[in-house]
């Protein structure tokens, strides 16, 4: 089960048996604009695709394989809107 604490921020996992829950808290800025710790996107897509292909060496099936391309696939484009992140703040200090 999932419990949404702040929404697209925060969340809180039960584990399948639901005897623990673990917390999930994803970059963000405060009310201030102040970065917040957390973890990212790309972490949890990297997480994803390493249990996925776990899981389909002990049993293969084709949508395991779907999964791996599709999670692949949202790395590489977060990957991407990462990069002209970067570029556009380098371009932001650039005019400074």
């Amino acid at each position: 089960m999932i419990k949404v604490i702040k929404k697209g921020v925060h969340y809180k996992l039960r584990s399948f048996t639901g005897k623990t829950e673990q917390d999930i808290i994803f970059t963000h800025r405060d009310e201030n604009r102040n970065p917040v710790e957390g973890t990212t996107r790309e972490a949890h897509y990297l997480m994803m695709i390493d249990h996925v292909k776990e899981a389909n060496k002990k049993r293969w099936s084709a949508e395991n394989e779907i999964q791996i391309k599709l999670l692949e696939r949202c790395l590489q484009s977060q990957r991407v809107t990462i990069t002209a992140k970067v570029n556009e703040s380098k371009d932001n200090l650039r005019k400074v």
